[in-house]
């Protein structure tokens, strides 16, 4: 028979604390049920193994202070289902929160996402307040709402309701109007009823009702792509294109110009929130993967009704409209044959790369891979070769160019191979993958040994942060990127700080983003907090807009190393010190912290 212990809670989210029985002969996964029950009302939306759980004991006074910061307590988490309650919690006496409890996240967007890691990246230039270096970020691998949440997904956004679909039509003075009576559309509508058995009926129906349209007036295709998974492995069921961006037969997100799901009919009261909160998915991809277009506008039927959801970028607003069928069909039409700017791509389609002077080809772009604060990075065929293309507004490709060419003769491994470049854009290899929750002790060590490489010629990256650190999966190696903001033998006295804000050095912070002598112990303390991060992630501050005295205070008060939620645990502080000293062998230590 088994002992039986006592286990205090606390939800991460909303920081209301609870207590579970459970004997020590369970193990974790009965802990998540036993906690999913307890708080059943609050949990009911997931399933207990959707619990994340950390091991803590700090007392419940601390936790339950929202002001305070819960993140630097997560380093336990309880991983293993099949661990014992015995093994895994010894002598538990007292009132203390031994669990933090933490349900999936499923409201944020994509969208929300990089501005997180835009707040954590933000690159700045002492030259000028607003003036930045240019981070950028991949998102080959984007967020996935689990199938069973998207109802919930749907639940929790706040969407203004549109009444009228001359909304859609006002700004390009058109006309909705109606398909003639003994067109091609109404004909095949009065001959084929829709099926309410099968959506692989449903989706055949509207299939050949695609074809029955009247013409757009461009070479527009809708592909049916309900087998395919192109959009970041989701498979939306009819996908709308200009037919020279499907080359191939090769789908690309960033070429899409809306999207149409389709349904079986389930209800009279109308079409499912789980189908609405579906198209939420996709919007959320096409958001990340098209950044220049402001508006944007998909569809969902189910052959009785029709619903368009509407994310306007400018004011960060979704917005719906729910109508019959026939006039939801007649405003998809329309809309794309008027070139809409809600049914129609922004991005561009290829770039003009310039060999020569007076001389260029145009690149064509096959994938969006990530933005910065001044430069877009795409996937690229160069030479029959998979390659990444960083183009940069700011025109200062060639002083990245020159650092990369350099390092890369000096066979200095974990950087981007350079390929070529031009005024505007450079041209890399691998094309890599965000690292996420992939980070290994080996990856760490592999960027302090990059870093010691690079300090041994006299080159430091200054803009060393989570980001900047991709995966080549080919050969399971870390690659730095973003050398835009590296300097090579600096000069031995004071010059314009360029590079990170969010992980730059104590010493860089405490002169408020002044000009300083770029040293090596920037790069390791950028290293070090990098590391925090990335073992215990957490929300970065807003860096303020402002002068860089205001910008350099927000970020120090968030690094405060005497705090004791922050760096001031023992490693922590042995590590800032190491970084300071730079004693490579010391910061060996920080690298130990991940999973081998």
């Amino acid at each position: 028979m088994s002992n039986v212990i006592n286990i205090w809670c606390i939800v991460r989210e909303n920081r209301s604390v609870f207590s579970v029985t459970i004997g020590t002969n369970n193990n974790i996964f009965d802990l998540k049920v036993s906690i999913k029950d307890r708080r059943s009302n609050y949990f009911a939306k997931f399933d207990a193994d959707d619990l994340t759980l950390w091991r803590v004991n700090i007392a419940s006074s601390v936790l339950r202070n929202k002001d305070t910061a819960i993140e630097p307590y997560l380093n336990d988490k309880l991983e293993e289902p099949a661990d014992t309650i015995g093994d895994t919690f010894h002598n538990v006496e007292g009132s203390n929160v031994r669990v933090v409890v933490e349900v999936p996240v499923t409201t944020a967007s994509v969208e929300n996402l990089a501005n997180l890691f835009s707040q954590m990246n933000v690159s700045g230039s002492s030259a000028s307040e607003n003036a930045s270096a240019s981070p950028f970020t991949f998102f080959t691998e984007l967020v996935k709402i689990a199938p069973n949440h998207v109802q919930k997904l749907y639940q929790d956004i706040i969407f203004e309701k549109i009444t009228n679909p001359e909304y859609f039509l006002r700004n390009d003075k058109i006309q909705l109007g109606n398909f003639a009576p003994n067109g091609t559309a109404s004909v095949y509508l009065r001959d084929n009823p829709t099926p309410t058995d099968t959506e692989d009926n449903v989706q055949n129906l509207f299939n050949d009702l695609m074809l029955s349209l009247p013409n757009f007036g461009k070479k527009l295709i809708v592909k049916d792509t309900h087998n395919n998974p192109y959009l970041d492995r989701l498979k939306p069921d009819l996908s709308v294109f200009l037919e020279e961006d499907v080359r191939d037969g090769t789908c690309i997100p960033m070429f899409v110009q809306t999207l149409l799901e389709v349904k079986k009919k389930k209800s009279e009261s109308g079409l499912a929130d789980e189908d609405k909160g579906q198209l939420i998915d996709y919007m959320n991809v096409l958001i990340q993967h098209q950044q220049l277009r402001e508006h944007f506008a998909l569809f969902l039927s189910d052959g009785f009704r029709f619903y368009v959801m509407v994310y306007e970028r400018n004011n960060r607003q979704y917005k719906e409209f729910i109508t019959n069928f026939i006039t939801g069909l007649r405003l998809f039409y329309i809309l794309l044959r008027y070139d809409s700017s809600y049914t129609k791509m922004a991005d561009p389609r290829s770039i003009r790369f310039y060999k020569s002077p007076g001389t260029y080809t145009n690149i064509y772009l096959k994938e969006f891979l990530g933005l910065g604060t001044s430069s877009r990075v795409y996937k690229v065929d160069y030479n029959n070769t998979q390659a990444a293309l960083k183009y940069t507004q700011s025109g200062n490709a060639h002083h990245e160019a020159q650092i990369l060419r350099f390092l890369n003769e000096n066979n200095v491994a974990n950087i981007p191979n350079y390929i070529t470049h031009d005024g505007h854009s450079i041209i890399i290899s691998p094309v890599c993958k965000r690292i996420r929750n992939q980070f290994r002790a080996h990856h760490a060590l592999q960027l302090l040994r990059l870093l010691s490489r690079i300090h041994s010629k006299r080159v430091f990256h200054r803009d060393v942060r989570p980001s900047n650190i991709l995966l080549d999966i080919n050969n399971d190696s870390v690659v730095l990127v973003d050398w835009g903001a590296a300097i090579r033998d600096p000069p031995n006295e004071q010059v314009l700080y360029e590079g990170t804000i969010s992980f730059a050095s104590p010493d860089i912070l405490n002169n408020n983003l002044e000009s300083h002598r770029p040293t090596a112990t920037d790069d390791l303390h950028s290293f070090v907090r990098t590391m925090y991060i990335l073992h215990n992630p957490s929300k970065m501050p807003i860096i303020p807009d402002g002068n860089l005295a205001t910008k350099a205070r927000v970020i120090r008060e968030y690094w405060d190393d005497s705090v004791d939620v922050k760096l001031a645990g023992p490693l922590w502080e042995e590590m800032v010190n190491a970084a300071k000293n730079g004693d490579y062998g010391i910061l060996e230590k920080c690298c130990s912290i991940f999973k081998s």
